[in-house]
């Protein structure tokens, strides 16, 4: 079957397609589709339905995703699902399900129908994530509902953490009382790094969700005791130097391909990490992270310009396994005066352009991410100061304007409406 993901055509021609004439799921008619898949017996039918794209696509998951009527989709979900028995669990080359794609907090109606036609709600992507997951994210309330009452994992963990982790860094509390009072585990991390749900909110001032969070005995870090440290980890909060520095020059690492300087750098351990010299510090762990990465997230400045003054790797431009490079994650954390230095050096170092242009695995930039975080200063200096486009879109065609707007960031909301409204050109690289 060839698709063009543009126009979603369906070509007679192509040896996989068994249909007598073409047909486009964006803009021919429910009836012309119905017809030209009955035209050939059921069994033939439901073999090229479910077959998938150069993408890993089949046509239940292009129709969610490109059909603009959505009546016309809802009756096209419909007639794939109950007439031709579609598998709705099938999943794209990214692990995306057809009910992952119906996650996006604007189409409930497909959500629910297709959980009542037995989707899988914790079939997760290659990121570990769920459709519980991205609806937090986004903030639908009822798909969110939807989703508990078919029984989604609600501490299902990805690379970044659970639901509540998304709904606690976003400052949603409407969206952590329904997973808290499903039972989520407000303090569950399955990464000795990762940020816990009150972490999260703590770094992002999200302040009723800090309350919140606190009433149920959220913990702001999490315990080394608790099992998802390592023996590494647990070292270099040890205070012993000696030991710390020995396993750092045996190349000593866990089994998230960390070094104790990962967790070193992360714990804002200065003087161990001035030690260390420059040999080792630029090995990347399992998710493609360098200590560089950890000492940004953190907020440790003086690590930050130890590392970038050191003849080390610690390259601006690089991206970690989901494209964020050093810049996202510290718009990401808000760490505006690290983000102000990584630009600077940028610039000393004649690469500001390539660094202001990287996009992640999604198509965000590090404006995308400062917009969602809701930091007025971080977009302003990004926007004013460096000339990032407002208008740049992300794979799924939102705005730095659109992110703003789903965690309810007002400060940023406004400053961006008022420069939607400049003539196109103001204020871009």
């Amino acid at each position: 079957m060839t698709s063009h993901v543009g126009n979603s055509l369906f070509n007679q021609g192509n040896l996989s397609s068994p249909l007598p004439i073409t047909i486009s799921i964006q803009n021919d008619s429910v009836d012309k589709i119905r017809l030209a898949v009955k035209s050939v017996s059921p069994s033939v039918a439901l073999e090229w339905i479910n077959s998938k794209n150069e993408k890993g696509l089949t046509l239940l998951a292009q129709v969610i995703e490109f059909r603009s009527d959505e009546q016309d989709k809802m009756e096209i979900v419909r007639f794939l699902v109950e007439d031709c028995k579609a598998d709705v669990n099938l999943a794209d080359h990214d692990g995306w399900t057809p009910l992952y794609r119906a996650s996006t907090g604007t189409r409930s109606n497909i959500l629910e129908y297709l959980l009542k036609h037995h989707a899988n709600p914790n079939l997760a992507n290659k990121d570990g994530s769920a459709p519980l997951h991205r609806s937090a994210d986004r903030g639908n309330s009822q798909d969110i509902q939807t989703l508990i009452a078919y029984k989604a994992d609600v501490d299902q963990v990805n690379c970044f953490g659970t639901p509540l982790a998304y709904a606690a860094k976003n400052g949603n509390t409407n969206i952590a009382e329904l997973l808290l009072d499903a039972g989520a585990d407000p303090n569950l991390v399955n990464d000795p790094l990762g940020l816990t749900p009150l972490g999260l909110a703590l770094n992002n001032f999200k302040d009723e969700m800090v309350q919140l969070l606190r009433q149920k005995g959220a913990l702001e870090s999490t315990s080394i005791d608790s099992e998802v440290h390592t023996s590494l980890s647990k070292l270099s909060y040890s205070g012993d130097r000696e030991t710390i520095l020995k396993s750092f020059f045996m190349r000593e690492i866990d089994h998230y391909g960390r070094s104790v300087a990962h967790y070193c750098a992360h714990a804002g351990q200065l003087e161990i990490i001035q030690a260390m010299g420059s040999q080792g510090l630029d090995n990347s762990d399992g998710k493609g992270r360098p200590p560089f990465h950890y000492a940004i997230m953190k907020g440790h400045h003086e690590i930050v310009r130890h590392l970038m003054s050191q003849s080390i790797q610690c390259a601006l431009d690089s991206k970690d396994h989901q494209g964020y490079s050093p810049l996202m994650w510290a718009c990401q954390y808000n760490q505006v005066e690290i983000a102000s230095d990584l630009l600077e050096k940028a610039i000393e170092q004649n690469k500001i352009e390539s660094i202001l242009q990287i996009k992640d695995n999604f198509g965000w930039s590090a404006l995308h991410k400062a917009s969602q975080v809701g930091n007025v200063k971080m977009v302003k200096m990004l926007i004013e100061r460096y000339k990032m486009d407002v208008r740049q879109l992300t794979l799924k065609g939102e705005s730095a304007l659109d992110l703003a707007k789903i965690t309810h960031s007002g400060d940023v909301i406004s400053y961006l409406e008022t420069l939607m409204q400049l003539p196109l050109g103001v204020h871009k690289v």
